[in-house]
């Protein structure tokens, strides 16, 4: 659907949802690609997302490479050849403007072997190196993750503690996205054991077709201390600084001297109705000291 989509008509999709997230609070947002599996139109993704930032009254955008997402259909039966592909189009990607490299590890999508040889193509291009790990099965991204030191792992659904273990060692962020699990029957990401073992836990949305429509990230705060047993001021930490951590920025995340003044005024009065509202309204945003205009 992503290849049958005229340009135009998929920069206002794209530049809807964008604006659901700013007038819901979030000044910065991480953006994949990986939808058209196609050199060009990968590309293409990435020059509309670093075009969509400079429109007014829009979020900071951080653009992600994925084509490594899974195998397209033309390339059935000749998987190194696009392994190889992506691998060449990761330096293409990083002039077109991508901040990073993912890699979707998982049973299904590629290897570990194959994950490795990806992400550190694309760190040698100047890319962040990131990973979708552990989401169904493990089948060691987690480790290999830790070893490329990626800025961040996605998901992480089925990390067990060695995972856990290697990831905090390797000051990887951890990633995590309550609505997405809420579409698994299986257990919730081990969030605790990961803050205990002194891992920067993250939270996203997984904003995807088909899976999870989520653009409020109050929502997935109040469903991070549901789900995950997180306190509201542990959700906080996780959708602010957590998520600064993952794109390793280090102007953003608090209201500090010498960082981006992106603030928002909730309408509420305290911080622990993030955790019953189930999507606090912002009453005001402020992107760089601008006001974001509804």
């Amino acid at each position: 659907m992503t290849r049958g989509t005229d340009p135009w008509t998929l920069c206002n999709g794209v530049r809807e949802r964008l604006r659901q997230w700013i007038l819901a609070g979030t000044t910065t947002v991480e953006a994949k690609t990986g939808y058209h599996l196609t050199r060009d139109g990968e590309l293409a993704d990435i020059r509309m997302l670093r075009s969509l930032e400079g429109e007014p009254s829009m979020p900071r955008i951080h653009a992600t490479f994925l084509a490594a997402h899974i195998l397209p259909p033309e390339f059935f039966g000749r998987r190194r050849d696009y392994i190889e592909a992506v691998r060449l189009w990761a330096g293409d990607a990083a002039v077109a403007g991508a901040d990073s490299i993912d890699v979707y590890c998982d049973e299904g999508h590629f290897t570990a072997e194959e994950a490795r040889a990806l992400l550190l193509t694309g760190k040698r291009a100047g890319l962040k190196a990131r990973m979708h790990a552990c989401a169904n099965e493990r089948i060691g991204a987690a480790q290999v993750a830790a070893e490329v030191g990626c800025a961040s792992a996605d998901l992480l659904t089925q990390a067990n503690d060695d995972d856990i273990k290697a990831l905090a060692h390797a000051g990887v962020t951890a990633t995590v996205c309550p609505g997405s699990a809420l579409n698994s029957s299986r257990a919730p990401a081990p969030v605790r054991q990961m803050l205990d073992r002194g891992v920067t836990v993250a939270l996203g949305t997984d904003h995807n077709p088909g899976q999870c429509g989520i653009t409020s990230m109050p929502l997935v705060i109040g469903l991070s201390v549901a789900m995950f047993g997180l306190s509201v001021t542990e959700a906080l930490r996780a959708a602010t600084l957590g998520g600064a951590a993952a794109l390793r920025v280090g102007d953003r995340g608090s209201l500090a001297p010498g960082m981006l003044a992106d603030i928002v005024l909730w309408d509420a009065d305290h911080e622990g109705a993030f955790a019953w509202a189930f999507g606090l309204r912002a009453l005001r945003v402020w992107r760089g000291g601008v006001p974001v205009q509804p």
